[in-house]
């Protein structure tokens, strides 16, 4: 995922093109963009009042479009780190800013980073990729999904990815083009993907018994989330805050009065709980590393220490 990712920048990021995300993001997307790229990180405030943030992200197309004739948008669902995936009436928004702002003769490209797509655990979540919404959405619009089985059929360590690309009028001259400039980044790279890694999912994919497989640890996902959700749903705190979630890996805390990373520290060396701070107020704990019968001692600890550090 984050080859296909960096091999889109290295085709449409520079120093005069930068990425706009949301806040909170991946941090390998700053990386990405403005170490590899020299591209300027842009972000927009991902939620409001407890939802996504439509007219945040609104504001910042219609701003990047103004200022640069140009928008380059990366939306990751569900997300990491927050574990929030939109629902159908927030998709349909989401295009609806896209193709106005494609009306108005400004270029856009959507990546959408579906590296957990279809781990899904409320009912109203929009069951489709926003690529799908996207693809044939406007001549100005290029769409690439960026995919790859790392979480969705549990096959964390294989580095591979796939890439599609998807765009209303696009002819197969212009198709080859693209590829071809894919196939030079990915020659100047890497040199070429992981025939094992492809292979061994190629059998997996042809397999009887693989989705019925994924269902099950799927099952593991879902109830492990459920454990976190009312948790989190029955305690309060003065120093965290849950960000919305419904869906993915991970949940994140926002953290008020005392710093993400200290939190952090504090929880590995004296209770030995591995987090991640996203950055100083946000911490991320990922659901799906925890066996369901240890997420309430887990996470107590977690709220019992912050509160412990916010007292003092």
């Amino acid at each position: 995922m984050t080859a296909g990712i960096s091999y889109i920048a290295d085709l449409f990021l520079d120093g005069t093109k930068p990425l706009l995300t949301s806040d909170p993001s991946w941090d390998n997307y700053a990386l990405v963009a403005e170490a590899r790229r020299g591209a300027e990180f842009h972000q927009f405030q991902m939620f409001k009042d407890g939802k996504f943030n439509i007219s945040a992200l609104e504001t910042a197309i219609k701003d990047e479009a103004k200022k640069y004739g140009s928008v380059r948008l990366l939306l990751n669902f569900p997300q990491n780190p927050s574990g929030y995936s939109p629902t159908h009436e927030e998709i349909l928004e989401i295009c609806r800013i896209v193709k106005e702002t494609a009306e108005t003769g400004a270029k856009l490209l959507v990546l959408s980073d579906d590296a957990y797509f279809g781990l899904d655990y409320e009912d109203n979540i929009e069951k489709q990729s926003l690529f799908a919404y996207l693809a044939d959405i406007h001549e100005n619009v290029l769409a690439v999904k960026a995919d790859g089985p790392t979480k969705e059929d549990f096959a964390w360590g294989f580095r591979c990815g796939f890439l599609t690309f998807g765009c209303r009028g696009f002819t197969d001259e212009q198709y080859d083009a693209l590829l071809k400039k894919l196939m030079g980044v990915i020659r100047s790279s890497v040199s070429c993907s992981s025939t094992p890694s492809q292979t061994l999912l190629l059998h997996a994919f042809n397999d009887p018994a693989h989705e019925e497989q994924k269902a099950f640890f799927r099952k593991q996902l879902e109830a492990r989330y459920l454990a976190v959700r009312s948790f989190t749903g029955s305690h309060t705190s003065s120093v965290l805050e849950p960000l919305p979630f419904n869906s993915g890996y991970f949940m994140s805390f926002r953290v008020s009065g005392i710093n993400a990373e200290d939190l952090r520290k504090k929880l590995l060396s004296e209770k030995g709980i591995g987090t991640i701070s996203i950055d100083s107020r946000t911490l991320r704990v990922a659901f799906s590393s925890i066996d369901e019968d240890k997420i309430e001692s887990v996470y107590s600890e977690i709220y019992g220490t912050a509160e412990e550090m916010g007292r003092a």
